[in-house]
């Protein structure tokens, strides 16, 4: 269970991930030391998974962002295609999902060639239905600012 404190704390990193212990405490109104011994307490029990720079895609050669919602033939393949987008470099993130599909990944490509041929890939793999279906993304706006609120629930 999180206090308020580690709320505010959560709240500020996930806006400044490099934000200094000292001004974080200044922030949040405690010691320099509590701060510490909290993120500390917070990366160990998981809920701080890790810090990172968010790239622009587009800037890094990546012209071509797209969503892939991939539908199986069977959920007894979930697993071993979940695994193989996992080894997939231009698959930036994915998950199981409920809905229409199966499973949903979001993609950076060089250009619309290679979406093609991740996509090609995908079709390819075993418990694979279909051509995966796609959605570019003419113009994202938000990279940098993908950050999860903590429900009040979760605060004590």
């Amino acid at each position: 269970m999180l206090d308020k404190k580690d709320a505010k704390m959560l709240e500020v990193l996930q806006q400044r991930g490099r934000v200094s212990f000292k001004a974080l405490a200044e922030e949040c109104g405690m010691p320099e030391s509590t701060v510490r011994v909290r993120i500390r307490r917070l990366e160990r029990g998981g809920i701080i998974l890790g810090y990172k720079a968010v790239l622009s895609p587009k800037k890094v050669g990546r012209e071509t962002v797209a969503s892939v919602s991939i539908n199986l033939t069977s959920k007894r393949y979930e697993r071993v295609v979940l695994e193989e987008l996992g080894k997939m470099h231009e698959i930036l993130f994915f998950s199981p999902i409920i809905g229409t599909h199966d499973i949903i990944a979001f993609t950076a490509c060089r250009d619309i060639e290679g979406l093609n041929a991740l996509v090609n890939r995908i079709s390819k793999l075993q418990g694979v239905q279909g051509s995966p279906r796609t959605n570019i993304w003419v113009d994202v706006k938000k990279w940098a600012e993908w950050s999860i609120g903590i429900p009040k629930e979760v605060v004590k």
